[in-house]
């Protein structure tokens, strides 16, 4: 039977190989990828846009956008995929990768009685004062009567899906007028489709009737309406906002908060562009970015500078919680990228998850056409808590070939994290499969212009846009082939050490890249301004993106760009550990490096022991289980061997990497009962250090291990880390008799070690010792720890409004302060209240907050969080009622 990671033992004897860097121990050795001319990194590709029983689209399929789990696809074909049809038009769909199904989304909904197209809806009905006194009415609607839909192909063209992190919510633009029954207008009209309505996790079910049970929220401005020019619409990862593009000429971001579940829709309202260029003028905004989380808004706006000369395009992050606006096209000297008298020069933003990395195009354009059709994508970190002309913290040019000079690039996308960014290229030497042939024209480079001999036009640029006034870049070499897709590692990217080699994530069915370009020509695609970049899953593990390409999967014959989706799946790897002898009752403890082949994340679940003598081995510490890995990382296992009879012995190591990787570690020795002779050798007693539960922030007592030297020459020990994963940062060691003092043989030492937990629940961590041990340099021994949960409640639960309820909280860190106020209400500000409050020793506190007399019914959450400490807040739910009606001189205490 397997035994779990940790098991606890009083004595333990360890040496380990595995290296730290930062708080997380890793093996960091010298890049081995693939060189250029070489196989693509492992990896499968599917083909998303195909039927619901897997059979490829004959009119193929378009603007992808993946899910961030990367469970769902979405994407547009005129194409019948599923159980309805499309009349020849245009339709989103999504493939569901974990269900293995294609769903129609923009899907009509047909009534007996449907409108007349230019009729208004009936008016929507409400409720007045009156109606507070029932408080078991259902929810206000928009219509009465509505009849049973009957599900019907839509009536207009569907495009630009956009999807949320775990696939739920779909958004897209349509003109259809059928989607919601008595819907009139014919123009673009932005639509969310919620697939899981009873949210019981079960996706795309058919009502009894045999019509889908979908709920179509319309994005709404004030009352039910539409937009004349709406598109480009992007919905935020977790469903809290939505921004798109609205007007034709002088376009401008709108943007609107969500709350979907409920299925509600605020106001739109026009995102905020003021970057402090004096008395500038915002002409436009174009391409959309949100971050995950909804809190940032990025794009490329152009402004009308005071002076008379072009527009000023730039690269904008707007912050939504405070409408500060922040110019990140900045480069390493400070300058702006975009500069003057330019038109196209930054654009195509993407953003992570938290809005603090943003990678972008930039160019150097003459009218609308790319003068040298050699753009580079720019990466740049920010930091919104400086000032304003110092957030820009770091800027590079990431769209690099594999000796690290420039490329083109094109429609960068970055993972939710941050950490992995995916381009399009047209350039050699850029990844790590072979390219294909040279061609002339590609999605970067159009078919060549007419002759002209007039002169070509000066603009302000630099080589490579980081110098605003140097000459004019000189045009790159002429080799180009056709666009692939190309994943870099930016963390890897920006270390000292040797750039790894570009990941080619468009490669054909024999690890090459494909024979098509990876998405439309951006130059004959630009009147319908839906060209999709590469999308990326949270950890950048999973990447879709179209291709024209006929090579990447087998029997693809349309001749139609398709939608494909890359999973890369990089290896584990580990070497038999042999123990040698060992005497029985004795131990000797040694590390299993771990290390990982291929690009990509690789995600570590669990870490066990199995085999006919697994009782004989254990795993002390650990550096695996509940671990993503990246290119160049390793992980340890420490496992004593401890044999109980004079045999040989064996076990295996199981290491799991669940739906990717499993790598299985033969573990041999031998019992003896004759003592065997050994060097410096490492003891650690206790296996593991307990701390037990503890309060939130409490510094309590130290834990101390004993370090014994069994063996015969003395242990140099260097230094002692607390080391992830977990919570290393919740460790911190205090005294240290055994760092820089040889140990001689059967001598001892101690470390004392410190817990104070920084949020509720297991804290665990690992210790990693330095030491001299022949073969090994490292030990990993375990720490455990935990912290209570926080608890709040409020007394009492339910009361009419003019009244004072307790909040009472329990298992907060004791001596700290404590803010208690309430949490926004749906798309509504938080209701007016606020107390403070000291938690006892006993991590108890009491604080009162006064429900105002003009209070509406409703229910609030309210929240205490630890002054301080953001990360540390509990909630309780009130419900605030009227009363019931009560007698003249009736007195309610309480």
């Amino acid at each position: 039977m397997p035994k779990s990671a940790f098991v606890r033992r009083p004595v333990a004897i360890a040496s380990a190989t595995a290296v730290v860097a930062g708080t997380v121990a890793v093996l960091l050795v010298s890049p081995g990828g693939p060189v250029a001319g070489a196989v693509a990194a492992p990896g499968s590709t599917l083909r998303a846009s195909v039927t619901n029983a897997g059979e490829q689209a004959r009119q193929g399929g378009d603007e992808s956008a993946l899910s961030e789990n990367g469970t769902a696809v979405a994407f547009t074909s005129r194409e019948q995929l599923d159980n309805l049809g499309t009349d020849g038009r245009e339709n989103v769909f999504v493939r569901d990768l974990a269900r293995n199904r294609t769903v129609m989304i923009s899907r009509g909904r047909l009534v007996r009685d449907e409108p007349t197209i230019g009729v208004a809806p009936p008016p929507l009905v409400r409720y007045g004062p009156e109606k507070h006194l029932d408080l078991n009415a259902p929810l206000p609607t928009r219509r009465q009567q509505e009849p049973p839909p009957i599900d019907t192909p839509a009536n207009g063209d569907s495009t630009t899906p956009s999807i949320s992190a775990d696939g739920r919510f779909v958004s897209f633009i349509t003109n259809a007028t059928n989607v919601l029954w008595a819907d009139a207008y014919t123009d673009a009209e932005i639509f969310i489709v919620d697939r899981d309505p009873d949210a019981d996790g079960n996706f795309d079910e058919n009502l009894p009737s045999g019509v889908r049970d979908y709920r179509y929220i319309p994005v709404l401005q004030g009352g039910f309406g539409s937009y004349e020019y709406a598109r480009a619409a992007k919905l935020a990862a977790n469903g809290s906002r939505i921004v798109w593009i609205e007007g034709e000429g002088a376009s401008y971001f709108l943007t609107a908060r969500l709350n979907l579940p409920a299925g509600q829709v605020d106001k739109a309202s026009q995102v905020p562009a003021d970057i402090g260029l004096g008395s500038e003028s915002l002409a436009a905004q174009y391409d959309p970015a949100i971050s995950s989380d909804g809190n940032f808004v990025v794009g490329s706006m152009a402004y009308w500078p005071d002076c008379e000369c072009s527009q000023i395009r730039a690269i904008v992050s707007t912050d939504m919680r405070t409408g500060t606006a922040t110019r990140v096209d900045i480069d390493v000297d400070n300058e702006p990228v975009g500069g003057f008298e330019t038109e196209d020069l930054v654009m195509r933003p993407a953003v992570s998850g938290d809005g603090r990395r943003i990678a972008f195009v930039g160019e150097l354009f003459e009218g609308r056409r790319s003068r040298f059709n050699q753009p580079n994508v720019y990466v740049v970190d920010v930091d919104y808590s400086r000032p304003a002309n110092q957030r820009v913290t770091r800027t590079v040019i990431a769209s690099r070939n594999n000796a690290g000079a420039l490329v083109n690039g094109e429609l960068p996308g970055l993972s939710a994290d941050g950490r992995y960014l995916a381009f399009v290229t047209d350039s050699p030497n850029a990844h790590d499969g072979t390219d294909a042939p040279a061609q002339t024209s590609t999605c970067i480079k159009p078919p060549p212009p007419p002759t002209s001999s007039a002169p070509p036009v000066p603009r302000l640029g630099g080589e490579p846009l980081l110098r605003l006034n140097a000459a004019l870049p000189p045009e790159r070499p002429e080799a180009r082939t056709f666009c692939q897709v190309v994943v870099r590692d930016l963390v890897i990217d920006q270390t000292n050490g040797p750039r790894l080699v570009g990941t080619l994530v468009s490669p054909n069915t024999t690890g090459n890249a494909g024979n098509g370009n990876t998405v439309p020509d951006r130059h004959t695609s630009q009147a319908r301004l839906n060209i999709m970049p590469p999308s990326l899953s949270g950890t950048g593990g999973r990447i879709a993106y179209d291709s024209a390409a006929g090579n990447l999967v087998a029997d693809d014959t349309n001749q139609r760009d398709d939608v494909f989706v890359r999973t890369l799946q990089p290896d584990l790897r580990a070497s038999t550990l042999n123990f040698g002898q060992v005497e029985v009752g004795q131990g000797l403890v040694r590390t299993v490096a771990v290390s990982r082949v291929g690009a990509g994340p690789l995600g570590i679940g669990t870490v066990s022991l199995t085999g006919p003598n697994a009782a004989d081995f254990e795993i002390i510490g650990q550096t695996c289980q509940n671990r993503t890995l990246h290119q160049t990382e390793t992980c340890g296992v420490t496992i004593e061997f401890r044999p109980s009879t004079a045999t040989n012995r064996t076990a295996q190591l199981v290491v799991d990497a669940p739906g990717i990787r499993r790598v299985v570690v033969d573990l041999t020795g031998v019992g003896t009962e004759k003592p065997v002779p050994r060097g410096a050798e490492f003891s650690a007693a206790p296996v593991p250090l307990e701390f037990g539960q503890r309060p939130l922030l409490s510094a309590g007592p130290e834990g101390v291990i004993t370090v014994t030297n069994t063996g015969e020459s003395p242990l140099l020990i260097s230094s002692v880390l607390p080391v992830g994963p977990g919570a290393p940062g919740d460790y911190s060691i205090g005294t240290n008799t055994c760092a820089g003092t040889p140990v001689p043989g059967g001598g001892t030492c101690r470390v004392s070690v410190k817990f104070s937990p920084t949020l509720p629940g297991d804290r665990s961590a690992t210790l990693q010792f330095t030491h001299n041990v022949a073969g090994s340099t490292q030990t990993l021994v375990a720490v455990r720890g935990s912290a209570g949960p926080m608890t709040l409640e409020a007394n009492p639960g339910v009361t009419p409004p003019g009244r004072v309820v307790t909040i009472t909280g329990k298992g907060y860190p004791p001596g700290k302060t404590v803010t208690v106020a309430f949490a926004p209400i749906g798309l509504s500000p938080a209701p007016p209240g606020k107390a403070t409050a000291t938690v006892g020793a006993d991590g108890l506190f009491r604080a009162s907050l006064m429900i105002f007399h003009k209070s509406k019914p409703e229910t609030r959450t309210t929240v205490a969080t630890v002054d301080g400490s953001p990360a540390l807040f509990a909630n309780a739910q009130l419900l605030v009622v009227f009363p019931t009606v009560s007698p003249a001189e009736f007195v309610v205490r309480g």
